[in-house]
């Protein structure tokens, strides 16, 4: 009994002469160095050396949990448990699944949310070509008139056998000798060079009996109508313009016997009203052989310019574009979100 209390308490100086280690894998084992070398018997030897074994089962069992602990401390994220052998993987923050990236853009928010976008946009794009459509347009009237302007003059009976659409003969400089006739008509409501007041209107006969109307001029509210020029013959040059059709929203022309005041030139309604054959196109007074009344201002030329459509037209794209951007950052911020909310405080 005394023997045995004696190993144990040189096995006891042992161990504290040579304190236990552990290696990353959780094993207990004991120091090497000589320093704490002490003298034994050969019988005690296997229980107080310090060559890497292992002590006993207990201190093995502490050394593993003491491992363990330290493991899980280090790394808090990524805990694996020895007793089931299972690794739990977490992922880094500000991370989102892909199921989860699908439940939050497929929720009915969100999907208004794409909806109203997508009706922007296509909204915005479809009058910006609107928009671009009528540039174009224009960009081809101006072409078509300065064109058909620069061309020489030309009797009028030829230009409407070369080209028998009205709109075709449009804007060509011709000129017609006839007679004048009556009535004579006032074009209301036209402004020009800044000034109110209206165009004088009158029908000319060919020397072929078919009539053709002449816009004489412009005056001023305030001056009376020119003198009657019923039956004098005279040489007209001219532009040649259409028919002009009532638009939405206008004062209708109304087919009188007496009718002076007019909205605009509708061939189709002084047809009724004037006595003759009246052809489909009528003609913007430049010059007249004899001179016509001296306060007659010659009609104002069409304005060539292309307009606001192309200005209109990039607005439009800009605004389809802040379209999606807000879409996405709206998207992005609901995912960021709900990515904050999946994370532990």
């Amino acid at each position: 009994m005394i023997d045995h209390g004696k190993r144990q308490e040189r096995s006891a100086a042992a161990t504290a002469r040579c304190p236990l280690t552990f290696s990353p894998l959780g094993t207990a084992t004991h120091c090497n160095s000589s320093a704490h070398s002490t003298e034994v018997s050969p019988r005690d030897s296997s229980s107080t050396s310090c060559h890497g074994r292992t002590d006993t089962e207990g201190r093995t069992r502490a050394a593993r949990n003491l491992a363990h602990d330290e493991q899980k401390a280090q790394s808090p994220s990524k805990i694996t448990c020895s007793e089931t052998s299972t690794t739990t993987r977490t992922l880094p923050s500000g991370w989102v699944t892909w199921r989860a990236v699908l439940r939050i853009i497929t929720s009915p928010r969100m999907i208004a949310l794409h909806v109203l976008t997508i009706v922007l946009v296509a909204t915005m794009l479809s009058l910006a070509n609107w928009q671009w459509t009528r540039h174009n347009d224009r960009q081809q009237f101006n072409n078509e008139v300065r064109a058909r302007a620069t061309e020489p003059v030309q009797p009028l009976e030829r230009v409407l056998a070369a080209h028998p659409e009205p709109d075709d003969a449009q804007w060509f400089t011709v000129t017609a000798t006839g007679t004048y006739g009556t009535p004579t008509f006032q074009l209301v409501n036209v402004s020009q060079n800044g000034a109110a007041g209206y165009d004088v209107v009158t029908p000319l006969t060919l020397d072929d009996g078919r009539v053709i109307v002449i816009n004489r001029g412009f005056l001023p509210l305030a001056e009376p109508l020119p003198s009657d020029l019923a039956g004098e013959n005279v040489t007209v040059i001219g532009r040649v313009r259409v028919s002009d059709t009532k638009q939405f929203g206008e004062i209708d022309n109304s087919a009188q016997a007496d009718l002076i005041e007019i909205q605009r030139i509708d061939l189709q309604i002084l047809d009724d009203v004037i006595e003759g054959d009246v052809i489909e196109v009528s003609l913007d007074a430049l010059e007249t052989t004899p001179s016509d009344d001296p306060r007659l201002a010659p009609v104002a030329e069409p304005t060539l310019s292309s307009g606001p459509h192309l200005s209109y037209t990039v607005q439009w794209i800009l605004f389809s574009i802040c379209a999606i951007v807000a879409w996405a950052l709206l998207v992005r911020r609901a995912l960021h979100q709900k990515d904050s909310s999946a994370q532990p405080e």
